[in-house]
This record gives structure tokens, C-alpha cells and sequence, in this order.
């Protein structure tokens, strides 16, 4: 692989730039902390004291517990995923025409009335035809 030298204005350029900016948020630090009257050290400092304490606890007890319940969490996933995956296919578009739906009412009513259905077909296609007619109403 070739590697290509940069030239030596255009390091100087990177580095000028990162300084500017370096002295930019400097000077605006110090205008902030001027136009507070001080709070401005006073709350990064404590959020300081609050990220160090946050770090502390979470190399103490964090890792033991993700250990704990990543396996759950996981679990949790998956179950909620599959459900996903039952309830969308519950679901579906059907276009139709007057004509079709008009077929479509005719051929679910002839099937109700067939006596050897179970109960939950009959609730089902029931429930298919109370739609189908809700659709044109």
C-alpha cells in the first residue's frame, strides 16, 4: 500500500485548526462562567462528580447484573418478536370490487350455514362477514 507524505502546511493547518477551536471553547467557557457568576464551574463539576460515581457503580454492580439479565432480556426479545410476527400476519389488505365483495358475501353466508362447523370457525367466518358487509356500508 502506498502511503502518501502530507505536506507539511497541511499538517499545520490541521493542528491550527484543533487549536482555534481548543481556544474558542476556552474564551467561551470563560464568558459563560463570567455571565453565571461561577455556576458554570460549580455544575461541571458536579456533573464530573456524577459520571466519576456513575462509572464507579457500574464497574461494582453494572457488569454482574448484565450478566444477570442479558438471558432474560433476550428471552423478553424473542417472545415479543414471535408476537410480532403472529400479529402482523393477522393482519392483511384485501382489495376488491363491488362484484367481488358482492361474490365474496354470498360464498361466506352459504358456508354458515353448513351445521358441522366448530364453534371458532363459525365465530371467525362470522366475524369475516360482518366486515366484508361493514366495508360497502
Amino acid at each position: 500500500m502506498n502511503h502518501v507524505e502530507r505536506p507539511r502546511w497541511h499538517r499545520w493547518l490541521t493542528f491550527s485548526e484543533v487549536a482555534f477551536a481548543f481556544a474558542f471553547g476556552i474564551f467561551l467557557f470563560v464568558l459563560l462562567n463570567i455571565a453565571s457568576a461561577g455556576v458554570l464551574v460549580t455544575l461541571i463539576t458536579a456533573g464530573a462528580c456524577f459520571a466519576l460515581l456513575g462509572a464507579a457503580h457500574y464497574f461494582v454492580w453494572g457488569q454482574d447484573f448484565s450478566r444477570d439479565v442479558a438471558p432474560a432480556r433476550r428471552r423478553v426479545e424473542r417472545e415479543q418478536a414471535l408476537a410480532e410476527r403472529v400479529e402482523s400476519a393477522d393482519k392483511f389488505l384485501l382489495s376488491l370490487n363491488d362484484e367481488e365483495r358482492r361474490d365474496l358475501i354470498q360464498v361466506l353466508n352459504r358456508s354458515l350455514q353448513h351445521d358441522a362447523m366448530d364453534p371458532g370457525t363459525r365465530a371467525a367466518r362470522q366475524e369475516l362477514l360482518n366486515k366484508v358487509r361493514m366495508f360497502g356500508a
